[in-house]
C-alpha cells in the first residue's frame, strides 16, 4: 500500500478539487484573456523526391483580448530547412484568425519520413503550443519486385530443367528492364542493394487482410503523436510478404516467420538484403521468435514451443509452454521465456513449463511480439501491439511489470500505411556499432530498428533526467522549491556531483549532490532556497545541468523546462448520460462514489485530517480506461514514484508521496 506521509506540527486539510471527480469535461468554460486555437493540430505532407508543396495552418483567438504569437521550427533530423513558415509572428484580435503559410521543399531529402515541430509561443494560458509536422518523401515512379532472387539447379549431363522468375512492377509508372545472363562467375542476386525485393511506398494501398495475422476485430485507429521520439536506425522492406509476422536476430542474420506456413522462415543480412526462404520440418505456423544465444524458439499460438537451430535448419526439440504462446522473449536472467497470446497476462516460465511470475495488463493490447531488455535503459519487457494505430510499442518495467510508456511506431516509419499491423519484436546489441537495437516488424511491410541504449557504457557519466518541481499548474507561489532528478548513466558510483539551475537566464543556483549514486540509479535533489513564480499567466524557463569533472558523455548533462502559472476555471461536462471517469475516491474520512447524478456534482468541500507524523492512503477507482489527473491543495515538496501511469477500467490507483511538507502553497501532483 502506497501512502502520503507528512511531517511537522501542521494538520493537513486535503481538498479534492472538482477536477478530480470530473476528469471528463468540455472546453466550454468562459475564459478571460486570449485563447489560442490551431487547425490542424498536426500536419503530414507527402511529397515525391525533390517536390514542393504549400499548406495552411490557421491560428484563431477565441478569447476576449489580443493574442500575440511567435513561431519557431524544431527539427528532429540533421536535415533541416525543408519547411518555411510565413509569417512567424502576428497579433490576432478577439474572435479573429489568421492563416500561416507553410512551404515544403523535399529537395535533397532522402526517401522516408522527416519530422519537425512548430513551437508557437503566445500570451494565452497555453504559453507554448506544439504542432507536429511530418514530410513523407516517397518515390512513385517505376519499382519492381523479383521473386525469387536466385536459383539453384543441379543437372546431369544432357538433361534440362525449367524454373520461373516473376518480375512485377509495383510502382506507378512503366518499368523498362533488360536481362543479361552471366556465366562462370558469381554475381549478386540483388541488382540494387538499396532497392529491396518489395519496397513499400506511401502511394500503395494497405495490406490489411492479405496474409496478415491480425487480432480479432482489428480496426486501424489514428496515429498517436508523442514527444517521446525514438531514433530510427533502419527500415527495410519485407522480401517475401506472403505472411511474414514474427522476427528475431542472432547477430549474424535477421529472421522472420511465416505465420500461415508449414515451417517456412526467411533470412536477411543485417543490412536488410533478403537472402530467401528456408524450411524447418515440423515447425509450422510460428508467430513471434525468441533467441537464447544458441537456438530459436517460437510457437503457433499454442503451448507447443519449438526449439530450432536456424543455422543448420533443424528442429531440435519441443517444449511445453505454460501459456498459449504468440509473443515470446527470452529472459537471460531467469533462463526462461516471457509469453502471452494477444491479451492474456505476460507470463514468465522456465524450460520445464513452470510459471515463475506473471503480471496483469488491461486486456485490450493485442500483443504480437515481446523483447526482453536489461541494459543502461533499465530492465523491461517491451511489447509490440496491434492496438490503436496497429503498431504500438509498450514498455513494462521489470520485475513487477509496471506499465511505463506507449509509443506509436507509425509516427517514425515511412513504409507502412493505415491498416498495416504489428508483428514480432527483439533486442540485440551492436547491429549498429555501440548501440542496442530494439527491432520489430510490420507484417508483410518492413523490418525496423530503433536505438535503445548504448553498449559501450562509460565509466563516469551523470546527468539531469528531468525537473520534478515546480510544475505547470494553478496558483504558483513566491516560495516554490526547485528539485531535479539526477541519473548515473555510468558504471562507477558517483558522489559529490556538482549541479546547478538557472531561471530565465539569470544567475546560477549551485548545489552538490552528496550521493553515492549507484550505476543506473536515479535520485532526487532539492536546491536550497525557493523561487518566486507568483505572477498569474507568466511563463518561466528553467535550465539545469550537472558539471561533474571527467564526465565522459556531457551530451546528457542538461535538461530544460518551460512552465506556466495557469489560470483555471471550472467547466461544464460534455455529457449528460455517462459516468464520470473517476468512480470512487477513498482517503481517510472521505469515501465518495460519483456515478451519474444527471449533472456534474461538486466535490470541492470534501476534506479529511492527517495529524502530524501519521500517514494516509489515497485510492482512486476509475470507471473507464484512460488518463487520470490528480490535483490537490495544501501540500508542497511532495514527490511520487508513479508518474506517467495509466489506470485501467474498474481498477484502483494508490499513490505514495514522500518527504511532504505542509504550507499554504498548492501541490500539483499528476498521475497518468
Amino acid at each position: 500500500m502506497k501512502k502520503f506521509t507528512f511531517s511537522g506540527l501542521w494538520v493537513l486539510i486535503l481538498v479534492l478539487m472538482a477536477i478530480l471527480l470530473n476528469a471528463q469535461v468540455a472546453h466550454s468554460c468562459d475564459s478571460t484573456g486570449p485563447v489560442i486555437v490551431v487547425n490542424p493540430t498536426s500536419i503530414i505532407q507527402p511529397l515525391p523526391s525533390g517536390g514542393t508543396a504549400q499548406g495552411i495552418l490557421n491560428i484563431a483567438n477565441d478569447g476576449d483580448s489580443n493574442l500575440i504569437f511567435e513561431i519557431q521550427i524544431e527539427y528532429f533530423q540533421p536535415e533541416d530547412g525543408w519547411l518555411l513558415v510565413t509569417p512567424t509572428m502576428d497579433t490576432v484580435i478577439p474572435g479573429g484568425n489568421t492563416d500561416i503559410t507553410l512551404d515544403f521543399d523535399a529537395g535533397g531529402l532522402e526517401q522516408g519520413i522527416h519530422q519537425a515541430i512548430l513551437l508557437i509561443a503566445n500570451n494565452s494560458a497555453i504559453d507554448t503550443l506544439t504542432v507536429p509536422v511530418d514530410i513523407v518523401v516517397h518515390y512513385c515512379g517505376p519499382n519492381y519486385a523479383i521473386i525469387p532472387m536466385s536459383f539453384e539447379q543441379t543437372l546431369e549431363s544432357g538433361h534440362t530443367a525449367t524454373q520461373e522468375m516473376t518480375i512485377t512492377n509495383i510502382g506507378e509508372a512503366v518499368l523498362t528492364f533488360d536481362i543479361e545472363v552471366v556465366t562462370n562467375e558469381k554475381t549478386k542476386a540483388d541488382p540494387d542493394p538499396n532497392n529491396r525485393p518489395i519496397k513499400r511506398q506511401q502511394c500503395n494501398e494497405p495490406v490489411i487482410g492479405i496474409n496478415v495475422d491480425a487480432a480479432p476485430g482489428f480496426t486501424p485507429g489514428p496515429i498517436s503523436y508523442t514527444d517521446d521520439l525514438y531514433d530510427l536506425q533502419f527500415e527495410f522492406a519485407c522480401g517475401d510478404a506472403s505472411g511474414e509476422a514474427g522476427t528475431e536476430c542472432d547477430g549474424n542474420y535477421i529472421y522472420t516467420t511465416k505465420w500461415n506456413g508449414t515451417g517456412q522462415f526467411f533470412r536477411y543480412q543485417i543490412d536488410g538484403t533478403f537472402l530467401g526462404q528456408f524450411d524447418i520440418s515440423g515447425a509450422a505456423g510460428v508467430r513471434d521468435l525468441a533467441y537464447d544465444g544458441t537456438y530459436m524458439y517460437g510457437a503457433a499460438a499454442n503451448t507447443t514451443l519449438f526449439e530450432m537451430d536456424f543455422l543448420n535448419e533443424l528442429l531440435i526439440s519441443t517444449l511445453t509452454a505454460a501459456v498459449e504462446t504468440r509473443a515470446i522473449a527470452y529472459d537471460e536472467g531467469e533462463d526462461g521465456f516471457w509469453a502471452n497470446n494477444w491479451t492474456t497476462a505476460p507470463t514468465l516460465f522456465d524450460r520445464s513449463g513452470v510459471i515463475i511470475k506473471s503480471f496483469d495488463i488491461n486486456g485490450d493490447e493485442n500483443i504480437y511480439g515481446f523483447a526482453y531488455m536489461d541494459n543502461i535503459e533499465g530492465q523491461a519487457l517491451w511489447a509490440l501491439s496491434q492496438s490503436q494505430s496497429g503498431n504500438m510499442l509498450l514498455r513494462y518495467n521489470l520485475p513487477d511489470g509496471t506499465f511505463e510508456s506507449i509509443f506509436d511506431m507509425m509516427t517514425i516509419l515511412s513504409m507502412p500505411n493505415s491498416g498495416d499491423i504489428a508483428g514480432g519484436l527483439y533486442m540485440h546489441p551492436d547491429l549498429v556499432s555501440g548501440y542496442w537495437t530494439l527491432g520489430g516488424l510490420v507484417q508483410n511491410v518492413c523490418l525496423w530498428g530503433i536505438e535503445m541504449g548504448i553498449t559501450n557504457q562509460p565509466t563516469n557519466d551523470v546527468g539531469i533526467r528531468r525537473f520534478t518541481s515546480p510544475t505547470t499548474g494553478p496558483v504558483l507561489t513566491n516560495r516554490e522549491i526547485v528539485s531535479v532528478e539526477i541519473k548515473n548513466y555510468g558504471t562507477a558510483p558517483q558522489s559529490n556531483v556538482p549541479v546547478y539551475y538557472s531561471l530565465d537566464g539569470g544567475e546560477q543556483v549551485n548545489g552538490i549532490v552528496p550521493g553515492p549514486i549507484t550505476p543506473g540509479e536515479s535520485i532526487e535533489y532539492t536546491f536550497e532556497g525557493t523561487v518566486d513564480l507568483s505572477t498569474p499567466g507568466q511563463s518561466y524557463y528553467f535550465v539545469g545541468c550537472t558539471t561533474m569533472e571527467g564526465d565522459e558523455n556531457p551530451d546528457n548533462d542538461c535538461k530544460n523546462m518551460l512552465l506556466t502559472w495557469v489560470n483555471i476555471t471550472y467547466c461544464d461536462a460534455s455529457t449528460t448520460v455517462e459516468d464520470e471517469w473517476i468512480a470512487r475516491v477513498i482517503c481517510g474520512d472521505i469515501d465518495k462514489s460519483s456515478g451519474w447524478q444527471g449533472g456534474v456534482a461538486d466535490y470541492t468541500d470534501l476534506f479529511t485530517r492527517i495529524d502530524a507524523g501519521l500517514s494516509e492512503s489515497l485510492t482512486l477507482k476509475t470507471a473507464r480506461h484512460g488518463p487520470v489527473t490528480l490535483c490537490m491543495h495544501g501540500l508542497t515538496g511532495m514527490t511520487t514514484s508513479n508518474s506517467n501511469r495509466v489506470v485501467k477500467k474498474n481498477s484502483s490507483l494508490t499513490t505514495l508521496a514522500e518527504q511532504a511538507r505542509f504550507s499554504k502553497a498548492p501541490l500539483r501532483l499528476r498521475e497518468m
